[in-house]
């Protein structure tokens, strides 16, 4: 199954250019020493799943197909602080969106 998602992830995630910075396919980096399922999935004290369904998604979609130790993490209440989305694997992660316009 794992090899199954490993095709379909790398002719999503191809290198692309955007705005001048060059994107790069990890795919296999990440996957080389994947183990879905396997780990940890937590929520700090206060996380708010329906607040957070983006977050919440791609830390889950991390967790059953790449594995490791997640934790989902509830923003500071310091106004203007930044708290990461998530901490995998001791390292802290921000999930983006892109937006992308027709020209008209």
């Amino acid at each position: 199954m794992w090899r199954d998602k490993k095709s379909v992830l790398k002719k999503l995630f191809s290198n692309v250019t955007i705005n001048s910075m060059k994107i790069q396919n990890v795919t296999e980096y990440y996957s080389e020493n994947a183990t879905p399922n396997e780990g940890t999935f937590t929520y700090s004290v206060g996380y708010s799943v329906k607040n957070h369904r983006k977050e919440t998604t791609v830390g889950i979609w991390l967790y059953s197909t790449l594995g490791g130790d997640i934790i989902l993490l509830q923003e500071a209440s310091d106004c203007g602080k930044k708290t990461p989305d998530y901490i995998w694997n001791g390292k802290a992660w921000e999930v983006e969106k892109y937006f992308f316009c027709k020209g008209g």
